[in-house]
């Protein structure tokens, strides 16, 4: 786990964090929420719990409308891994770092509300038993019913889940789930594949308390959608209800009093999110200790952090990748060799230093780093920075004086180093007589809806997979049948290899498929890599960083956090 100690310094927007502040407190005593979040009155755990009473308070630059973990989108990724109620999770007790410095292959599993697993012999059959005595915050217990009503749920509402069912898992059409007793539930696929169980653990997959969740739904809402837009009715280890969502402003959850594995818990019984747009103000919560958690935070309020002394900063291993993404309707881009020169003409050291401090990492090949498998090796196979190369790509290609391009942005996504870095690009690719002009989008509605229509002519964006795996980041955008190609990219070696990537299991020839895969990325550039990213999160000195968990996709679990004081 890499941890830098910092001491106090003051940052920007004082003002703001000290008002901020002020409500932060009330919020984390219980102030503001009318009532107790679990419905069943307790905020102390289940019995075998640690003792409780501290409240850890996590800052972000935004909340979702909605707890509804159906709904996709990175806002909803604040929330939603850390309810759990899933299957399966990834099992890190033998993952270095809890998670931090490394990511936890596919096949590293741990049953959650299921205790075991069986795949058939031919693979087309998942079997899970569940955990029996395990109850949801309302009393209710877990059973069959529960799984197949959460996960046809899931299917149902949310574009997440569809999108792994084209892309990683390909359940069979008719009635993929069924029930075999109170605690055993099958699920049925037509083509086996590497993905089938570690895509349960996304949080879109969540298994709800159907019992309550039914007295909820009407005619027109049978999976009780609004009231699950406000409310918990799971069994994981939180509880909320409506008195403790603000909607896109802060959610307040206490420990849910009949948690199953309640002797995992650390010392915290209320966990507040909080949303802070302003990054120097989450950055100052923090290092005052009004806040246990900062993330999102800009590279210069972290690097000013890393100079002092009263904060903790986690430089944890991530498989996300900012890209600049070619969309090859627009007519330069559609050559091969185009692409090749503009990624030839980019100087990943210079990108790293200029927008990110430094913090991130200059990508090697068409896959991230943060995967452990063999890297190609021959110089065309790689990522280089080789103007002359590309002046001469671009002659051959038939632009020889370059071309108008237009780069569109958005602090929303990546962050807020796009501004730095679209200027960067903007003046490396000049070198080559392309004439950028910038376009800002800062609204990250109409960012995603330009991306998502392809109205754009190139795009600075982030490859966030969600399963942090090379066969997902392969095919998450670049795979022809992807609803996130939104730029064109079509063929059909990459295509085999991102099948032939799913359809095998984890060992040395899935290895040599990832090193294939990776080499092919940097020939054909469907996207151009700019960095790979970590993620860094920033704590007060009171948390006890051994005590945190990174679930891959940059998911933190904190409901075994202990904190002092």
């Amino acid at each position: 786990m890499s941890l830098t100690s910092v001491k106090r310094r003051t940052l920007r927007g004082a003002g703001a964090a000290a008002a901020i502040a002020a409500a932060l407190v009330l919020s984390s005593c219980g102030g503001d929420t009318g009532q107790g979040s679990t419905p069943q009155g307790s905020t102390t755990g289940g019995d075998d719990a640690p003792a409780a009473g501290a409240s850890f308070v996590w800052v972000v630059p935004g909340l979702p409308s909605t707890t509804d973990p159906v709904e996709g989108g990175p806002l909803p990724r604040v929330i939603g891994p850390e309810r759990g109620s899933l299957l399966v999770q990834y099992d890190l007790a033998d993952v270095a770092g809890m998670g931090c410095d490394a990511l936890a292959p596919i096949d590293a599993l741990r049953g959650d509300l299921a205790e075991s697993w069986e795949i058939s012999e031919d693979g087309t059959t998942i079997t899970f038993k569940l955990r029996e005595g395990v109850t949801s915050s309302f009393g209710n217990q877990l059973t069959a019913e529960d799984v197949k009503w959460s996960l046809e749920r899931s299917v149902a509402l949310s574009s997440t889940s569809q999108r792994f069912l084209a892309l990683t898992t390909m359940w069979r059409e008719q009635d993929p789930i069924t029930i075999v007793d109170d605690h055993t539930v099958e699920i049925h696929v037509d083509t086996p594949g590497s993905l089938d169980v570690a895509n349960l653990t996304m949080f879109s997959w969540m298994i709800f308390d159907s019992t309550e969740a039914k007295k909820h739904a009407t005619p027109d809402d049978e999976w009780a959608a609004e009231w699950l837009q406000k409310n918990s009715a799971d069994f994981g280890p939180w509880a909320f209800t409506e008195a403790d969502w603000q909607s896109t402003q802060q959610l307040s959850m206490t420990r849910n009093p009949n948690y199953w594995a309640a002797d995992e818990y650390g010392n915290v019984d209320r966990l507040v999110i909080k949303a802070v747009p302003e990054g120097s103000s989450r950055a100052q919560l923090v290092t005052t200790g009004e806040a246990q958690l900062a993330t999102d935070l800009s590279a210069q309020d972290v690097t000013h952090i890393q100079d002092a002394a009263s904060a903790q900063v986690l430089n944890c291993l991530s498989a996300n990748r900012d890209t600049l993404v070619l969309n090859q309707g627009y007519e330069p881009l559609a050559d091969e060799r185009v692409r090749q020169a503009l990624s030839l003409a980019l100087d990943r050291g210079q990108l790293n230093q200029g927008a990110y401090l430094g913090l991130a990492n200059e990508p090697t090949d068409g896959l991230s780093q943060a995967y452990d498998f063999p890297r190609p090796t021959d110089e065309a196979d790689r990522i280089r920075y080789d103007v002359d190369a590309a002046k001469a790509l671009l002659v051959e290609a038939g632009y020889p004086d370059g071309f108008q391009l237009e780069v569109t942005y958005s602090q929303s996504r990546p962050g807020p180093q796009a501004t730095q870095l679209a200027l960067n690009i903007q003046s490396q690719l000049g070198e080559l007589g392309i004439a950028v002009t910038l376009k800002e989008v800062p609204s990250s509605t109409q960012f995603n809806s330009a991306f998502l229509d392809g109205q754009y002519q190139a795009v600075v964006y982030q490859e966030p997979p969600a399963i942090a795996d090379p066969q997902y980041s392969a095919t998450l955008y670049n795979a022809s049948t992807s609803p996130q190609n939104t730029f064109g990219f079509d063929d059909p070696e990459y295509d085999d290899l991102s099948l032939r990537l799913l359809e095998t299991n984890p060992g040395p020839e899935r290895d040599e498929l990832a090193t294939q895969i990776a080499a092919l990325t940097v020939r054909t550039t469907p996207v151009v890599y700019l960095v790979d990213t970590n993620t860094q999160f920033v704590l007060s000195t009171t948390v006890d960083t051994a005590t945190i968990r990174q679930q891959p996709g940059n998911r933190l679990e904190l409901w075994r956090a202990e904190v002092d004081g």
